[in-house]
């Protein structure tokens, strides 16, 4: 950071004081001036006219230099001392104001009174020089973030490791060595705080300031101490060598990002502003009256000794603890699951810390509770052979880690730990879990409040009556175990509560995983204790071998999460035990499942009501309302015939079925539930089903208007109705009486809720004389759509007829493509095939596919073809699956896209529905005997290109619809009786390359469009009827065959443009008024004898 300024003369040279020339000071520095201070005024003044001088240089002898210390005149002796000492000091050029020439003034070999001061060469400088802060303030944004990050990240106080190895102890003592030697930054803080702030410097740097100066110093104080206290932090935190070098150098990095920031400004990397200000900081320096360099560097090496004492001393503190295990969990959870090896499960539980038991510097876990002996606790330690954690002894263990060389048994939480068979152990996980609750005695006593940190511990637990339950325990009911020494002690095993029954014959124990259940006596027997004295061996200082003693157990619920873990065994689902045949500890048997669930039998408002509205009273018993039953009234009165408004629900299956006549099983089904027929009031109720709100049901209305001939007098009649489906009654009025009226009109309606895809009845019984009587049956409740209108005149016999239902989505979907009437009409083809599909979708699964309309359409066709094909294995109507049925063909999507029925012997009539079948491709349907007319809606297939009906007994003329087939390709209507003309529109579909008619009865003249068909090959319309000539827009048929009009009642002569093409090969017109051209030699040729 110095540098020397050029030399303008040597020491023997004398020039003349008047002339201006420079001035030389002797100095071993040529940056560097040192001045005696002096009491003279005349000498003050002089050397103060140096130090500002800009002009003119003033040249000082060599033997004029030297000042007495002790003198209050400075003499100039500075030859003498020159000689004295043998050296020759090195001039420096220093400026002058005033243009005079002082005497020679050479620095005392004594305390030097002056020293020449510069900025540090970082980018904290330019904040007391720059006009612009943006680069050092992104520099220290940096620092600061990046060390900000580092030392939030470092607030946990279990990021140091627990233990390190020998060679990365070793790597930490050298680099807090080194981390104390190059802490620069914090070392210049201190310096420029030690020298303080010259208002010199404001003549050197015009935008310095006092403020700018001492914020420019406590930036770089901080960031110096950050970077060391993130340093130390990061180095003690590493517990592998490598990663330990990468992040101290990223550190380092950081540390000296200001430096190397200015490097690169100084080198013209930042711009021409940024370099400038470098140089500016690099070259300036300025003469300070103020000489401190003795107390700097004294308070520089005391500054640096004060840190590495604070950075060793923090190494030797955290390297104790480490050493002492205190940053080690004293504590830890360990859970296993007990699947694969059932043995694990007693294993789970609290394991603390064994201080005494070390091996290879890693410390071993010991199986806490009181209740467990000595020889059966879990034992959790590192096997240095293995290099592995492992619960049990390095030779017989159990379970294991992977290698690992970590010292905190917590880090193998994300490893995989496997089983002595080799296989990975499906789940295991170790925590820290210190909690004060966790006891180091087989009981507790006289606190209620402390259930081992649950909440709301049930102490009366029961089963569900719902469930079946243990069909070998007659006592079911289960409370908290106490001592029998002292009554408000809870036993607990595994910091949970132990239940026994009332009885006292079965008790509940959770062993680290899965609750057991079993007899006391065999409990009791197996531990060689009293038989009435449960709480002397749960409390004897031996414990007791839960692994050893498993022959009680009779029943293991499902494993118990530990998240959810309520203390107690509630909710849960219980097996059959299994014991292993070579011993050990017995698992769940999956294959013998307990239809059991256990309920906390004391109710509370609050955490634990009653179900279905009961009320809890203050003893914590329920008092059940709506007919349900159990001992938190959990139980509905489903199934016994009544109908329950609150349980008619889908939650409860609609009270069971009991508010539908087809869904009640009770022998009180219906019994006196309605108090209306028809909107009249009844005298007493009648049986009915008037509740059901089952949407799987089918709402039925029957709208009543009868109208009786005029009486006189005070008559008596009565009616009775029935409406039974399938044999079940599902209305039955034994008797529904009108008196006292001189002329009685009865008009009303009556929903009832009946099964879907059923027949139904309806049956009167009338004593008097009605006329005008119409009975209507609508599905549903709008009376929109009627099912059958039955009409009676002069009444007096009894009413008696039915009428089909079907399922309401089928009839809602079917009736967006078809006529409601048809669809319910049971002789007509839309309802049979309607039918059918309410059959074979019985669980309503149709309804909400998209292919039930193509399932519609195919079935009305096989209704109206009397049968369809069953020539072949796979017949129609064998499943709902339509691509699989004979002669339909689908694509990927499951769309039919082809119906191939040839000769299959198919009568009766092509169904407007086929054109429900929008994808279809092909349709052939020849050599059939399918009568009727060809259906207009066949124009709405626009993907059609194949259309073959040849062969059958269709009649009718021609659809003009089949001018929107702009896709069709080939149309082939031979011999059929077709009649008519044959329709302008043919001429649309372009695409046509085949088109026949021969064979049918068909008239008029060839439509003039034909001739739009340039992709036509073939067209064949002989033996027909047509009249006229053959139009000459046939001559635009350049892709023309085959042309055969023989057979018909056609004149004139044959269009020369038509023999002109080259394509054509025959050419009909025998039995037909039509001739060649006699120059037309191609005509002639083509005739044949066809």
């Amino acid at each position: 950071q110095q540098h020397t300024m050029p030399m303008h003369s040597s020491p023997d040279s004398a020039p003349d004081p008047e002339a201006g020339f420079p001035m030389v000071v002797d100095s071993s520095s040529l940056d560097e001036v040192f001045a005696k201070e002096t009491k003279d005024s005349k000498i003050d003044d002089d050397i103060d006219a140096v130090a500002h001088s800009s002009s003119t240089y003033i040249h000082i002898e060599e033997d004029l230099a030297a000042a007495a210390v002790d003198s209050d005149v400075v003499k100039m002796e500075s030859t003498a001392m020159v000689e004295k000492k043998d050296f020759e000091p090195e001039p420096l050029i220093v400026p002058s104001h005033h243009g005079h020439i002082i005497e020679s003034v050479t620095q005392s070999m004594n305390q030097p009174s002056y020293d020449v001061r510069k900025l540090p060469q970082d980018t904290y400088s330019f904040f007391v020089t720059g006009k612009t802060f943006l680069l050092p303030c992104l520099v220290v944004a940096i620092q600061y973030s990046c060390f900000g990050l580092l030392l939030a990240d470092l607030t946990n106080p279990l990021d140091i490791p627990v233990n390190v190895e020998t060679t990365v102890r070793i790597a930490q003592l050298l680099l807090l060595f080194v981390a104390v030697l190059t802490q620069g930054d914090l070392a210049v803080a201190l310096t420029e705080m030690v020298n303080g702030y010259d208002e010199k410097m404001e003549g050197i740097f015009e935008d310095a300031s006092l403020s700018k100066w001492k914020f420019s110093i406590l930036m770089k104080f901080l960031e110096g101490l950050m970077g060391l206290f993130s340093s130390f932090m990061l180095i003690m935190i590493q517990s592998d060598v490598y990663e330990l070098l990468l992040t101290f150098a990223g550190v380092e990095f950081v540390y000296h990002l200001d430096d190397v920031a200015f490097f690169l400004c100084w080198s013209e990397n930042f711009g021409q502003l940024y370099y400038t200000m470098a140089h500016d900081i690099d070259e300036k320096s300025w003469v300070s009256s103020r000489n401190k360099q003795g107390r700097t560097l004294l308070f520089k090496a005391f500054g640096m000794f004060l840190s590495g004492i604070a950075l060793f001393s923090g190494f030797i503190v955290i390297a104790s603890k480490q050493w002492s295990n205190q940053y080690l969990c004293k504590r830890i959870q360990v859970e296993m699951s007990d699947e694969q090896f059932a043995s694990l499960g007693p294993l789970n539980g609290f394991y603390d810390l064994v201080q005494s038991s070390r091996n290879d510097d890693r410390v071993t876990y010991e199986q806490q509770g009181r209740t467990l002996a000595k020889e059966a606790r879990g034992r959790i330690g590192f096997c240095k052979n293995d290099e592995a954690w492992v619960n049990g002894p390095c030779d017989n263990w159990l379970v294991r880690s992977i290698q690992t060389k970590t010292f905190d048994l917590e880090d193998t939480r994300a490893m995989p730990w496997q089983l002595q068979s080799g296989r990975q152990l499906e789940y295991i996980r170790i925590s820290c879990f210190d909690h004060s609750f966790v006891s180091e005695i087989g009981y507790e006593a006289g606190n209620d409040a402390n259930d081992f940190g649950f909440s709301d511990v049930c102490r009366y637990i029961v089963t569900d009556s719902s469930t079946a339950g243990f069909q070998d325990i007659s006592s079911q009911n289960f409370g908290i175990l106490e001592s029998e020494d002292n009554p408000s002690a809870k036993i607990h095993v595994y910091e949970h509560h132990v239940y026994i029954n009332e009885n006292r014959d079965y008790i509940m124990v959770f062993l680290g995983v899965r609750w057991v259940l079993g007899s006391t006596e065999q409990f009791l027997l197996q531990n060689d204790g009293d038989d009435t004295s449960l709480s002397g061996v749960f409390g004897r200082d031996d414990g007791i071998d839960w692994l050893g003693i498993s022959g009680w157990i009779d029943y293991i619920s499902e494993p118990v999460d530990t998240n959810t873990d309520t203390g107690t065994p509630l909710d849960l689902q219980w097996y059959h035990s299994k014991h292993p045949y070579l011993g050990g500890f017995p698992g769940p048997d999956l294959d013998q499942r307990v239809n059991v669930i256990f309920r906390c039998g004391v109710c509370n408002s609050e955490t634990n009501p009653c179900f279905n509205e009961g009320l809890c009273s203050e003893g914590g018993s329920c008092s059940c309302r709506h007919g349900a039953s159990g001992t938190f009234c959990e139980i509905p009165p489903v199934g016994d015939g009544v109908c329950q408004d609150y349980f008619n629900k889908e939650e409860f299956e609609y009270d069971g079925g009991d508010c539908c006549a087809s869904t009640c099983s009770g022998i009180e089904c219906g019994v006196s539930a309605m108090n209306t027929l028809f909107g009249y009031d009844l005298e007493f109720p009648i049986k009915g089903f008037p509740d059901c709100k089952d949407p799987m049901m089918m709402p039925i209305t029957i709208v009543l208007n009868m109208t009786t001939m005029p009486v006189y007098g005070d008559i008596s009649f009565y009616s009775t109705w029935e409406v039974h489906c399938d044999g079940i009654e599902y209305l039955y009025s034994p008797s529904l009486g009108y008196r006292e009226f001189l002329s009685i009109d009865v008009f009303g309606s009556q929903t009832i809720f009946v099964e879907p895809r059923v027949s139904c009845q309806v049956i009167s019984r009338t004593k008097f004389y009605f006329s005008d009587t119409k009975i209507s049956v609508y599905h549903g409740m709008n009376k929109d759509t009627a099912i059958i209108v039955q009409e009676y005149e002069w009444l007096s016999d009894d009413i008696d007829f039915e009428f089909p239902v079907l399922s309401a989505c089928l009839l809602e979907e079917l009736s967006t493509v078809a006529d409601s009437n048809d669809i319910l009409d049971s002789t007509s083809i839309q309802g049979q095939a309607a039918a059918w599909i309410d059959v074979e979708s019985s669980d309503l699964s149709l309804c909400n596919t998209e292919f039930l309309i193509q399932l519609y359409a195919l079935a009305t066709i096989n209704f109206s073809l009397d049968g369809a094909p069953q020539k072949n294995e796979l017949s129609w109507l064998s499943s709902t699956n339509s691509c699989k049925w004979s002669g339909i063909f689908c694509d990927s999507a499951g769309s039919v896209s082809v119906i191939f029925l040839v000769d299959e012997n198919l009568k009766g009539a092509i169904p407007s529905e086929i054109s429900l079948l929008v994808d279809l491709d092909v349709i052939n349907l020849s050599l059939n005997e399918i009568a009727g007319t060809i259906p207009p809606d066949l124009g709405n297939l626009t993907k059609l290109t194949d259309l073959s009906l040849l062969g059958n007994a269709l009649s009718g003329s021609l659809p003009i619809e089949l001018g929107n087939l702009i896709n069709l390709k080939t149309l082939e209507l031979s011999d059929n009786v077709i009649n008519g003309t044959i329709p302008a529109q043919i001429g649309n579909l372009l695409q046509l390359t085949a088109f026949a008619t021969s064979g049918n009865d068909l008239s008029g003249s060839i439509p003039t469009t034909v001739g739009n068909l340039h992709n036509m090959n073939s067209i064949y319309f002989h033996d027909n009827d047509l009249t006229g000539t053959i139009p000459t827009d046939l001559a635009n048929l350049e892709n023309l065959e085959n042309l055969k009009v023989n057979g018909n009642h056609l004149t004139g002569f044959v269009p020369q443009g038509i023999t002109s093409i080259e394509s054509l090969n025959k050419l009909c017109i025998k039995g037909t008024n039509l001739t060649c051209y006699e120059d037309d030699l191609v005509c002639m040729s083509l005739v044949g004898d066809c």
